[in-house]
């Protein structure tokens, strides 16, 4: 008999698996010589002990679990981003509705009307202007910066002072502005003056 094939007759007695026949065959085999009946004792022992090496564990299961269940449970994140991203938002809104804010907010106008003779007035920015008799005008309260704007109805005489800002730019036809730095085409000053 080859040495594979013993093996395998001792691992099917082991399991308790052999045939009548298979037990003949170990029977024989052990009986042949006594070397083989101290090799099967020793593969005895070690399949007896084997299975109790493999069912016990090295570690205590429960002591593991609790020692990864901690790590396993979700922590609750700390509540300082939460406060910290919600102001960070508000800021940012405010700071959007203040920018909203001053960029859509206008100086208060003043408003002139020559309603019965020309009117001479003085812009806040020193310019003066001569309203003809039925001009009406509207200007800022403070000269802003950049551009001087006017809104004329009817005829006028300027006598800008001279800035290193833009000239005065009023509505031609709706839609559509003139700039203007000293006078308007086709009026002279002794004329309004």
């Amino acid at each position: 008999m080859e040495d594979y094939e013993y093996i395998r007759l001792i691992t099917r007695h082991l399991s308790n698996e052999t045939s009548p026949d298979e037990e003949t065959l170990l029977r024989l085999w052990l009986d042949a010589n006594p070397a083989h009946l101290l090799e099967f004792e020793a593969l005895k022992h070690i399949w007896q002990t084997g299975t109790t090496v493999i069912d016990e564990p090295g570690f205590e299961e429960q002591a593991a679990w609790e020692k990864i269940d901690p790590l396993r449970r979700p922590r609750p994140l700390p509540l300082w981003p939460k406060i910290l991203a919600a102001a960070c938002g508000i800021l940012v809104l405010c700071l959007a509705g203040w920018w909203y804010y001053g960029s859509q907010r206008q100086a208060p106008l003043q408003h002139v009307l020559a309603s019965e003779d020309n009117r001479q007035l003085s812009l806040p920015d020193g310019s003066q202007v001569w309203l003809r008799k039925g001009a009406a005008l509207s200007y800022p309260d403070q000269p802003g910066q950049g551009l001087r704007q006017v809104d004329l109805h009817g005829e006028a005489f300027f006598s800008t002072r001279l800035q290193p800002v833009p000239a005065f730019q009023y509505p031609d036809s709706p839609g559509h502005h003139r700039r203007h730095r000293h006078q308007f085409p086709g009026q002279r000053r002794g004329k309004h003056g």
